[in-house]
């Protein structure tokens, strides 16, 4: 599989146990390489050299056709899960740096993402090393899971060649190392991911037409992101979690290539390389490509929302607490709405002008505890009351389905609430996670079109404190001087 870059995401859990969730999932389809059967397709270090070769020709035939510099083509290697894990946990350090301040703690997640990441990846260019690195263990893996995709055969062989081909390219003409140090914020990573996951795809999909990979390719597209699934039942509340990380993850790539083609037919092959040396800022470009043609034709946020973030910050020692602070995209949004009828998820969508989010764990132990405060904006009063309608809804669905499996609610009372500065409603739960029980609070009210979201997991404040604290948060976002 193509590499995914590390990023935050919304939801009740904490990064670090994020990944612990999808390491465990991952792990016990792990377990299945060591019963394939000798029925299977043969998945030779011969027929991956033949597939590197043909890939590495097709490619070739293209750059001629383009009239460009040559390709210098990286070497291929069959590699460990481990020779994996370490080149991604060094690609993905610097990334990690820009919202883990603490380099221990920066490590130990690079580690953990590059450890998770090798469990099941099959290919990847790795720009640090310039080379092509081929884990035939989790290629075997990935056929006996998805055998529908039948990406054992010669054409999807080549088509992932391809597409890992076309990243080497795009680093020999952009230098990855470098691009990479223009996101200076998560939200410009999310987009530089997008930039070069989608171009990998745009390319790849005209080379693998002309070359007769089609279908292989489209199967190989089908399988990004796909989490298997699991043996035991995990219960609603951990599926709406995989679910969720798995639109994060397939976002680059599902999301980035309509952008690239988008902005090719826009401007052609100028307006390609200016995604490199310009690239979106955001997510939001991403999703809507007119916006980066022509940033006049975004819909202007008239409140500075930044205020209210850094007030709900000072309650945080910074040396006992870790920050991300990120702008979310109607879809990051919606993709924790999951549960609500999609014409409610595609009007909040169509309604939101901003968002932005931070999100705190403690230093010593990231899983004990979480923060969260959403701060969003919206068209109009309606539509911000539309939100808030929907979230009540949602709390509630979840009460009546997150009954049963390994993460589940034990109790939950909900209030509507009054505040000087606003309404709406605080959610009381009790939640158990295998043998943990903890409580979570979480609440969202709302000011004109500015809504407040709070999210405390493990220990909430008491509710008179926390109404207080909506309280002055809905007072900081700031009118935008025309």
């Amino acid at each position: 599989m193509p590499s995914h870059m590390a990023g935050p995401r919304i939801g009740l859990q904490s990064p670090m146990k994020n990944i612990s969730l999808l390491l465990r999932v991952l792990s016990a389809l792990l377990a299945l390489v060591l019963t394939l059967s000798a029925e299977e397709t043969e998945l030779t270090q011969e027929r991956l050299e033949a597939a590197y070769k043909d890939a590495l020709t097709a490619m070739e035939n293209e750059v001629k056709q383009r009239g460009g510099p040559a390709f210098h083509a990286p070497p291929f290697k069959l590699a460990s899960r481990k020779d994996l894990a370490q080149a991604v946990a060094l690609e993905n350090l610097p990334i990690i740096r820009l919202r883990q301040p603490d380099e221990a703690a920066a490590k130990r997640e690079a580690d953990a993402f590059g450890s998770g990441f090798a469990l099941l990846a099959i290919a990847k260019y790795c720009w640090s090393t310039k080379e092509m690195l081929v884990v035939r263990p989790n290629w075997k893996l990935q056929i006996k899971s998805f055998p529908e995709l039948r990406l054992g055969e010669d054409d999807a062989l080549r088509a992932i060649m391809v597409h890992e081909l076309c990243h080497a390219l795009d680093d020999q003409a952009h230098d990855f190392t470098k691009l990479l140090q223009k996101g200076d914020s998560v939200d410009a990573v999310s987009a530089l991911n997008a930039v070069i996951e989608g171009s990998a795809q745009h390319q790849a999909r005209r080379i693998c037409t002309a070359a007769g990979w089609k279908d292989g390719f489209e199967r190989f597209t089908a399988g990004i992101a796909r989490l298997p699934e699991p043996e035991e039942d995990l219960g609603e509340a951990y599926k709406l979690i995989l679910n969720a990380n798995a639109q994060q993850l397939g976002f680059a790539y599902h999301q980035g290539e309509p952008f690239v083609a988008a902005v090719e037919k826009a401007g052609g092959a100028e307006a390609l390389k200016r995604i490199f040396t310009h690239p979106p800022r955001d997510s939001e470009e991403i999703l809507q490509p007119k916006w980066y043609l022509d940033p006049n034709s975004r819909p202007a946020q008239l409140y500075d929302l930044e205020p209210a973030l850094e007030l709900f910050l000072t309650g945080f020692d910074p040396q006992e607490w870790n920050s991300t602070r990120m702008t979310l995209n109607g879809q990051q949004l919606a993709a924790g709405l999951a549960m609500l009828d999609p014409a409610d998820r595609d009007r909040i969508q169509r309604g939101l002008r901003g968002a932005r989010f931070v999100q705190l764990t403690p230093i010593k132990d990231p899983t004990s505890k979480i923060a969260v405060l959403v701060v969003m904006e919206f068209a109009s009063d309606d539509a911000a009351q539309h939100f808030l309608d929907q979230a009540a809804k949602l709390s509630k669905l979840k009460d009546e389905t997150m009954t049963k499996g390994v993460l589940r609610i034990a109790d939950s009372k909900s209030s509507p609430i009054e505040l000087p500065n606003g309404k709406g409603w605080i959610h009381e739960k009790r939640m158990i996670n295998g043998t943990l029980n903890f409580p979570v609070s979480s609440v969202d009210v709302r000011r004109g079109r500015i809504l407040v979201e709070t999210v405390f997991s493990g220990e909430p404040p008491p509710r008179e404190l926390h109404e207080e604290m909506v309280n002055k948060l809905l007072m900081q976002p700031k009118r935008k001087q025309p």
